[in-house]
């Protein structure tokens, strides 16, 4: 504990310094990335174009991502400006993980536990002896920076692909991935494994896991508030200074053809955003739908109206999305949560949240605040209340959730429905 404690304020003092070492997303400033909307086949429009040095082609989108060395973007430009089988081009945006780091001293008090009402849930669960679908692997995946997979809180939480062999560098599955153990490395265009191991740069990720899965009653650090058998996907979409959305759309794609073959993925926590909206972000999103997965996209942390000022993915209007804002102990909606009375589903704690962080290798806690940290909380619920009610989809999960939840007056006008997540109604003798 002293070790964990150590490490945590360590952490938390130095911040500043671990991000201004942090280096730009991708490979690097001599190389860009272009979205590509084709009307052909993509692998034809690629041979046809000179300048590409790598791609990927999208499974279920008419798309193709293409790299293409800086000194020769212009020239790229020009190749493609009159082909008649590429509809529209997009530069790559770089999506921002909504969160801060404060300096506060650390605390190990996880409020929000109470708050919501979680240890309610735990007590009626335990004491009715339900079992949670004990047999079927219940996944939310995480499209987030690296993730510490070797945390003493997170090393047995992640979903394994069990159609992989680990470390032979063969795609076993023929997914188009090579060793996909517990998830992908979209940020790493034709790599050879998928490495989703948090880094220096990479520790937002982490946060998410903590609050959605620290192992509970191991005597150890917090627990977090999701049901103890619910596996997390990881796609490691970037780092800490930003999410490229060539890197995130392909994690979308990867997602929706992993539910196609047969993963359990309930839900997709988004705790990032960006100003460009791109056709083909919404049309994966809107497939999730179809196939019972819920997004859920975090609001972003400028106070800022989002029904007249929009950010992508939360401003896509989609049935099954729920979008997050963010609440302090009091109730009251964050001075940072953005906001918007056509655009917020739900509000849930995100100021002051203690949960699983990784500092230059080694395993603590920090404390932060941001509507990415609001977002793994729907997370969590959704996941119960799948498990409670398996037979519903998407859609209706979404509205049992806010059906479930708390109303509050002071919130009506900065969201659609003035509530607040709550655990307590989850489960009914």
């Amino acid at each position: 504990m002293k070790k964990a404690l150590l490490i945590s304020l360590f952490f938390i003092f130095l911040s500043n310094l671990l991000f201004a070492q942090c280096k730009d997303t991708f490979e690097g400033a001599d190389k860009k990335i272009f979205l590509l909307k084709v009307n052909d086949k993509a692998d034809k429009v690629i041979n046809n174009i000179s300048y590409i040095e790598d791609h990927y082609i999208y499974k279920n989108a008419p798309f193709v991502s293409v790299v293409v060395k800086t000194s020769n973007v212009n020239n790229f430009l020009k190749k493609i400006k009159n082909l008649e089988n590429i509809i529209q081009v997009y530069t790559d945006e770089i999506k921002r993980p909504f969160y801060t780091i404060t300096n506060d001293p650390l605390l190990y008090d996880q409020w929000y536990i109470d708050f919501l009402g979680v240890p309610y849930l735990w007590d009626k669960i335990k004491n009715n002896n339900k079992q949670l679908n004990p047999f079927e692997e219940v996944v939310i995946a995480i499209i987030d920076t690296g993730v510490d997979l070797e945390h003493p809180e997170l090393k047995n939480s992640f979903w394994v692909n069990k159609m992989e062999i680990p470390n032979n560098g063969i795609d076993d599955d023929s997914n188009g991935y090579i060793d996909d153990i517990n998830g992908i490395n979209s940020d790493c265009m034709g790599c050879s494994q998928q490495s989703i191991q948090a880094s220096e740069c990479s520790n937002h990720g982490t946060f998410m896991a903590g609050i959605i899965s620290a192992k509970k009653n191991n005597g150890l650090g917090i627990a977090g508030i999701g049901p103890s058998n619910v596996k997390l996907l990881i796609c490691k979409a970037g780092t800490d200074t930003g999410m490229p959305n060539s890197s995130v759309f392909r994690a979308l794609d990867y997602i929706i053809e992993m539910k196609k073959r047969g993963v359990n993925i309930v839900a997709v926590n988004m705790s990032y955003g960006g100003e460009q909206k791109v056709d083909l972000e919404e049309y994966l999103l809107s497939q999730f739908g179809d196939l019972n997965i819920i997004p859920i996209i975090a609001a972003g942390n400028e106070d800022r109206n989002l029904d007249f000022r929009p950010l992508y993915p939360a401003s896509y209007k989609l049935d099954e999305s729920i979008v997050v804002g963010s609440i302090g102990p009091n109730g009251k909606k964050s001075s940072f949560s953005n906001y918007g009375f056509k655009t917020i589903d739900l509000f849930a704690p995100g100021e002051s949240i203690l949960t699983t962080a990784y500092v230059y290798g080694e395993h603590g806690y920090g404390i932060t605040d941001g509507t990415s940290i609001s977002t793994p909380m729907i997370a969590a619920a959704i996941a119960y209340l799948y498990e409670l009610f398996p037979m519903y989809s998407a859609y209706e999960l979404k509205e049992l959730l806010i059906q479930k939840s708390i109303f509050t007056r002071q919130l009506r006008l900065y969201s659609k429905n003035g509530k607040i997540l709550d655990f307590k109604d989850f489960y009914s003798d």
